[in-house]
């Protein structure tokens, strides 16, 4: 006969369509859970965490500093985490599916790692799954994704302020050279015909 510890009885699977996302993007996915005996459980939870860790090495001293950028904490299924409570319901053996939604905000800074002289920085975007067990540990699971950066909006606007305005400039030169300018233009531009 076997015994499991109460968390070795789910297996607990991520859903996710990609890993990488950019500021202002939705995580959308699935959680899935086996469960391999009856399990009692509190509630099902999905947290996404951007979590910056800084580790500075000065001579003999180290100085070590965390700093949380974003955290979004959803409860799938059973008790919120502010309720309290302890117990909830039990599942049966089976396959159990929670999908979930994360807006990231847009202002949330991109993924990096860096290592210097002994030195080390890296902020790292993880899902963390948590099945909240009564009397027992918890059952854990951790996954990282990626979070690009995008260009600032306006640095966006003034590439395409500066294109529209080449393109103008270009059009206003032909326009001012006539039209046979133009048509020797685009006898230049154009491919050699095969003769």
């Amino acid at each position: 006969m076997v015994f499991l510890l109460t968390r070795d009885r789910v297996q607990i699977t991520l859903k996710l369509p990609k890993f990488s996302y950019i500021p202002g993007e939705t995580v959308s996915g699935t959680l899935v859970l086996e469960v391999l005996a009856k399990l009692p459980i509190t509630a099902v939870r999905i947290q996404l965490e951007a979590k910056e860790k800084v580790s500075v090495k000065e001579g003999r001293h180290q100085y070590k500093d965390e700093f949380v950028h974003f955290q979004k904490l959803i409860t799938c299924f059973g008790h919120s985490k502010v309720s309290g409570r302890k117990s909830g319901a039990e599942l049966d053996v089976g396959t159990y599916t929670y999908p979930f939604s994360i807006t990231l905000p847009t202002s949330v800074p991109p993924c990096y790692h860096c290592t210097v002289n002994g030195s080390r920085g890296d902020l790292v975007y993880a899902l963390v799954s948590t099945i909240v067990i009564p009397s027992s540990l918890d059952a854990q699971r951790k996954w990282c994704i990626v979070v690009r950066a995008t260009a600032p909006e306006q640095q966006v606007l003034d590439r395409l302020q500066t294109a529209a305005r080449l393109t103008n400039k270009y059009l206003t030169v032909v326009k001012a050279a006539g039209p046979t300018a133009a048509a020797s233009a685009a006898r230049t531009r154009a491919p050699p015909s095969s003769r």
